[in-house]
Formats: structure tokens, C-alpha cells, sequence
């Protein structure tokens, strides 16, 4: 499984950064948090399949609830396209 990144993974992607680990701007590309988003989505969509195979048709699963308020967060947020997922 691919590992997942938060915001304090990412290294500054300045151009003019002399010490890109400690660096304090965090000037961080879009496109990177981008594709880290879509990976988050991607991840999410792999544990509903997971837990979609032990759900009973008709019950309520917070889990499941929860999944998805997270995916359509992170999907609105980073305005992930349909085509940036199918990628």
C-alpha cells in the first residue's frame, strides 16, 4: 500500500531554498498536492471496496458514512476532476 503524506511531509520546492528540509517558507507546488490528494482518494476508495464486503444492504455503517464525507471533502477541497482520478 502506498504510504500517505500530510502537509508537514512535503519539503519546500522553492527554487532558491538553500536548506530544503528545514526550511520554513513551505512554498509547495500545487500540482504536488494534487497528486498526494488524489492518492488520500484513491486510498479511501480501496477501504470502502474493503468495507462494502462485510456490510449488511440496509444497515447504517458510520464507517462507511465517514468515508465518504472525507473523500467528497478532500475531492471539493483540492477540486479533483474525474479525470485526474482515473489516472
Amino acid at each position: 500500500m502506498t504510504e500517505l503524506r500530510t502537509l508537514k511531509d512535503f519539503r519546500c520546492e522553492a527554487d532558491n531554498c538553500c536548506d530544503r528540509d528545514k526550511c520554513e517558507n513551505q512554498s509547495i507546488k500545487v500540482n504536488s498536492l494534487k497528486a498526494e490528494a488524489v492518492k488520500w482518494i484513491k486510498n479511501i476508495d480501496t477501504n470502502l471496496n474493503e468495507e462494502a464486503k462485510t456490510h449488511v444492504r440496509g444497515e447504517l455503517n458510520s464507517k462507511i458514512s465517514g468515508l465518504c464525507a472525507t473523500r467528497e471533502w478532500i475531492t471539493h477541497f483540492f477540486n479533483i476532476t474525474d479525470e485526474e482520478l482515473a489516472k
